[in-house]
């Protein structure tokens, strides 16, 4: 519908790179192994604002579930790109 008032608006998918949002419908798939667990205690994990958990970069199969989810956007007909937040300098 935003198209059909403008057609030169571009609708971008938002992907956080490091926090998980659970309401995303895309996000339904994450598993809570993707998470980044505490080291001194590995049944606890590390959490954004206390409610989010942060991804776990160092696991293979988060990592194919991240990037599948950004090419399953980019080939919705209603998509026209992904924006990534949380892209930090280490």
């Amino acid at each position: 519908r935003i198209k059909a008032v403008n057609p030169s608006v571009k609708i971008l998918f938002y992907l956080n790179s490091m926090v998980h949002y659970p309401r995303y419908e895309a996000n339904k798939s994450f598993q809570l192994d993707w998470a980044t667990r505490k080291r001194k205690n590995p049944d606890k994990y590390f959490k954004f604002m206390n409610r989010y958990y942060y991804y776990d970069h160092r696991n293979l199969d988060f990592r194919a579930w991240w990037i599948n989810r950004a090419l399953e956007m980019l080939d919705n007909e209603h998509i026209d790109g992904v924006f990534v937040d949380g892209i930090c300098a280490t």
